[in-house]
């Protein structure tokens, strides 16, 4: 027959052939088991809370030492669990009496239970304290309880004095005067009760320590603050009092002073007109002759009338003050002393002067729209979408621009103080005129000065080396050098003489050693040079034709010599 365990602490219970040899050595066990269940004290440090599906456990385990079965077990930690701790007493059939002390930090408690958790079956060990706990084990509805609960004693012991609790007064009315008896909290409510009826009205109370017989509390005129004041608060925090001359509601305490009301109004002496009105979840309007000046609303304030500012006052704006407008008393200014940008919007926008007339327009066209600046109401200068439009003249010390500058046709661009250089179209052609005293100069700090038709056909370049070429169909046919000019082609002369007259000598130097003179396109004469032979020869070009060299003779020209080329 196998050995079997006591319920309660797992005792073993040795059967008759168990243990055979160790009979002394189970003894022992047993008896130091039993030891423990009388008087044994462990300490559990915990290390986490737990929860009531996986608590900390408090085992008591058949036939050897285990923490559930001390008289005395003491619960502390290694720092605060962070939740109410839960431990769960095993196997929920054991019945016992164990003494918990809950010494755990951050003034956590412990649950104690033994069968399946549920509110109604476990017991709290406040924080600090050290309780008596019954576990019943009834296995899975096992109920842990504080067995003082609903104690009764006839006598009870506290500290050096011995104190009896041996009568408890049941009287209602509180006629009797016995100085050993206790009332019950029964008998206590049942006199307070009945004695609200006797004082429940303000003269009733009134009619207890004032003389007057009056039903209003009267103070005098305060002289300070143990004077006639109605006071309030552990530290006199609030007082309400009248010192002859004004009327207060004082709150010097460290905390608000709330009004409450679902809507408030604060209005004059003869309660014919509203100073100030508040609604619960509403506006907060100031009044003037009960007419509203200010109100609050769900997006800032309305004001009704005129928001004024003495000089030097200011409406300041931005959390470091940074929008300011205000006026010094001799000029109104808008000042913005910010890191962004100040931003003047509007559909429409004019500066006006005192009179009422514009200087600076803006009108949205729904990109930005059109900025004007006017001039005695006419507009002078308008943005447009590719620059600027000009009414009028414009006069500059100095201009740099990135874009075009349109002109119409006879509006010019007119420099000097005698308007001595004018650049214009007058819808036909272009002009650069001057028309002052000095000269007309083209300067070019580049490769040099060209002019060239719409299609960059070049008609004309001065480059920087000082040679002006000029240029047909962008072919250069004259050169200026340092010896003259040099020129690319022919030279015609559509009509009339061409004459060359110069001081100096006239001198052809024809590389390649021919003079060739010719008659509308046709060649009549040459003159070869022949460097082989170093000789000059003179050469007709017309078969058959004759040279000729005839002389002036009183006025008349005749014929010196005439050679014959047909004979030839």
């Amino acid at each position: 027959m196998p050995s079997t365990y006591t319920t309660n602490n797992g005792i073993e219970l040795i059967a008759t052939g168990e243990q055979s040899g160790t009979w002394g050595a189970t003894t022992n066990t047993n008896l130091e088991l039993v030891d423990a269940s009388l008087d044994g004290q462990v300490t559990i440090t915990l290390s986490s809370a737990g929860s009531s599906g996986s608590p900390n456990t408090l085992p008591v385990t058949n036939g050897s030492s285990s923490n559930g079965r001390n008289r005395v077990v003491i619960y502390n930690d290694g720092g605060d669990l962070g939740a109410t701790a839960y431990v769960q007493l095993t196997p929920n059939d054991a019945e016992k009496i164990i003494y918990i002390r809950n010494s755990l930090s951050g003034s956590r408690d412990i649950i104690v239970f033994q069968g399946t958790y549920s509110t109604s079956n476990d017991y709290v060990v406040p924080n600090g304290t050290t309780a008596v706990v019954f576990f019943d084990g009834a296995g899975t509805g096992a109920v842990a309880a504080n067995i003082f609960n609903n104690a009764a004693f006839d006598a009870l012991q506290l500290g050096t004095s011995d104190i009896s609790v041996n009568k408890i007064l049941d009287q209602d009315d509180m006629s009797g005067n016995d100085a050993s008896a206790l009332a019950t909290q029964q008998s206590i409510k049942a006199y307070v009760d009945s004695q609200v009826a006797t004082a429940d009205t303000l003269s009733e109370v009134l009619a207890n320590g004032n003389t007057t017989g009056g039903t209003n509390i009267v103070f005098g005129d305060s002289s300070g603050a143990s004077d006639d004041r109605l006071v309030f608060g552990a530290g006199s925090d609030l007082q309400i009092y009248h010192d002859g001359s004004a009327s207060f509601i004082s709150d010097q305490g460290t905390g608000n002073l709330k009004i409450l009301a679902t809507d408030l109004q604060i209005r004059n002496a003869g309660d014919t007109g509203t100073l100030l009105t508040a609604v619960d979840g509403g506006a907060v309007t100031l009044k003037f002759n009960s007419n509203t000046k200010l109100a609050t609303t769900n997006t800032g304030v309305e004001i009704t009338g005129n928001a004024v500012f003495g000089d030097n006052g200011k409406a300041i704006f931005g959390a470091g003050s940074d929008l300011q407008i205000y006026h010094s008393g001799s000029h109104s200014i808008i000042e913005d002393s910010g890191t962004g940008n100040l931003f003047i919007k509007g559909t429409n926008l004019s500066l006006r002067d005192a009179d009422g007339n514009d200087y600076i327009t803006m009108v949205d066209g729904g990109s930005g729209g059109t900025v004007s600046l006017l001039h005695l109401g006419s507009t002078k200068l308008a943005t447009t979408s590719t620059g600027i439009d000009v009414t009028g003249v414009i006069t500059t010390d100095g201009m740099t621009t990135s874009a075009d500058i349109n002109f119409g046709d006879n509006d010019k661009a007119v420099f000097g103080a005698g308007s001595d250089l004018e650049i214009y179209h007058d819808g036909s052609d272009s002009y650069i005129q001057d028309s002052g005293a000095g000269d007309l100069r083209l300067k070019s700090n580049g490769s040099g000065v060209k002019i060239e038709d719409a299609g960059n056909t070049l008609a004309f370049f001065d480059t920087a080396n000082n040679n002006a070429k000029l240029y047909h169909n962008s072919n250069e046919k004259l050169e200026t050098v340092g010896t003259g000019i040099k020129i690319t082609g022919g030279i015609s002369n559509a009509s009339g003489d061409f004459t060359l007259d110069v001081v100096g000598d006239i001198v052809f130097d024809a590389d390649g050693g021919d003079f060739r003179f010719k008659d509308a396109g046709t060649q009549q004469f040459i003159l070869d040079l022949d460097d082989s032979t170093n000789s000059v020869i003179l050469r007709s070009s017309t078969a058959d034709g004759d040279m000729i060299f005839q002389g002036n003779d009183g006025g008349s020209n005749i014929t010196a010599l005439t050679l014959d080329m047909s004979a030839a």
